[in-house]
């Protein structure tokens, strides 16, 4: 791998550690904006501390998990039972279809109670009752006390910070015989009920305004959860089915092989560097790249390292007549090529045509034509010496 490239991928692998360290190390974020209040919410206003400890809250009451007042199980109701039960149903928006209101009031009306917390009521449940709900301002500073009425409870008044809602109840003087106020809550300004009970029916509806008491953050300040079991106490059967949803149902749960790193905020943006980082990767190395052109060298010329080798070959043997006759052979074959002249008859009309044209001094011409005549026709004794004439009268031809 290219040095400079493993440059790159180690400066952006030691980047990715150090934004993954930096994110684990900083302080995790408080929603305090998600009021979703599902039981397997850890969030401040989530109500899994709730779901966790409800047994407790309810004095050891038989509780029922279902999902919603639109069950099956809820709606084909059993009309002849002669056990009364208890539904107990926190959510910030109480906004209820049809089929749900039909439901809940036909569960109070066969003799059950009904326990609604919400900020929110549906219009048509409080129009049912005789009710209407109102909000007053509340600076973000105040503080809410809340309290129920019933004296045998845990006395005093119990202070909501931040977990709270600004609606009240509004009961018109012509109703005011049907109901009865089980708690208030007051500012430095205004106090209002915000929990009340209504006949309906052979049952009762239980309605109350602070569900953000029942709230994570809520149960675990100071004394509060005094208040909850205040408010609780007043669910008298040993059946009690709680109405709760499971996760946020504006917010679709991820079921993608991605969902634990997404659901993290450190990983999900070292996930997202690292997808940045493999793109500008391949943009710049995904290029057709042109292969290395091997530098090829031209042909060495060796002829006379070969020469060198042969000559020498024949020096080991002192074949010097040998040599003589390839010299001479070599230095015809030259002549013939170059000049274009018949070599088969060395005389004087050859020196004639060799001399007009190669210009070659015509006393060096006879000169090498008389050394090789003597060394063709004799036997010569002293070979190596008369080499050595044929190899300087050789010379003088091309010097």
């Amino acid at each position: 791998m290219n040095r400079t490239l493993v440059k790159y991928v180690g400066l952006f692998v030691a980047v990715l550690i150090l934004i993954i360290g930096l994110e684990w190390s900083k302080p995790k974020r408080i929603d305090w904006h998600d009021t979703s209040m599902s039981i397997n919410s850890k969030k401040p206003f989530g109500l899994y501390i709730f779901d966790q400890q409800i047994d407790g809250l309810l004095n050891g009451k038989k509780i029922h998990h279902v999902s919603s007042f639109s069950d099956t199980y809820l709606k084909n109701w059993n009309q002849d039972s002669l056990v009364k039960s208890s539904f107990l149903y926190i959510n910030y928006d109480a906004y209820l279809s049809k089929s749900m209101m039909d439901t809940i009031l036909n569960l109070a009306n066969k003799g059950n109670s009904i326990f609604i917390s919400s900020a929110q009521f549906d219009y048509n449940l409080l129009d049912t009752l005789g009710l209407s709900s109102y909000q007053h301002y509340v600076p973000e500073e105040n503080t809410f006390s809340v309290w129920t009425t019933n004296q045998n409870l845990s006395k005093g008044r119990f202070n909501l910070k931040r977990a709270f809602t600004n609606y009240c109840f509004d009961i018109p003087d012509k109703n005011k015989i049907n109901y009865e106020v089980l708690g208030f809550q007051n500012t430095s300004e205004k106090t209002a009920p915000n929990f009340l009970k209504a006949p309906f029916g052979d049952g009762l509806i239980y309605l109350h305004t602070q569900p953000l008491a029942f709230s994570n953050y809520n149960l675990l300040e100071s004394n509060n959860h005094l208040y909850v079991e205040n408010i609780l106490s007043y669910i008298q059967t040993d059946d009690v089915y709680w109405v709760a949803k499971k996760t946020d149902l504006t917010e679709p749960v991820s079921y993608s092989l991605l969902r634990f790193i997404l659901t993290n905020p450190s990983l999900k943006w070292s996930w997202y560097f690292f997808l940045i980082g493999l793109i500008v990767f391949i943009c710049f190395t995904a290029k057709r790249k042109q292969r290395i052109i091997p530098i090829i060298h031209p042909v060495k010329n060796t002829s006379v390292e070969f020469t060198k080798t042969i000559s020498g070959l024949y020096i080991e043997t002192k074949d010097y007549k040998g040599i003589m006759q390839k010299q001479i052979n070599q230095t015809l074959e030259e002549i013939r090529r170059k000049y274009r002249i018949d070599t088969r008859i060395l005389n004087s009309d050859f020196i004639d045509v060799f001399e007009s044209k190669s210009g070659i001094d015509r006393k060096n011409i006879q000169n090498w034509i008389n050394i090789v005549k003597y060394i063709q026709s004799n036997s010569i004794v002293k070979e190596e010496e008369f080499l050595i004439k044929l190899n300087q009268a050789t010379e003088k031809l091309w010097n």
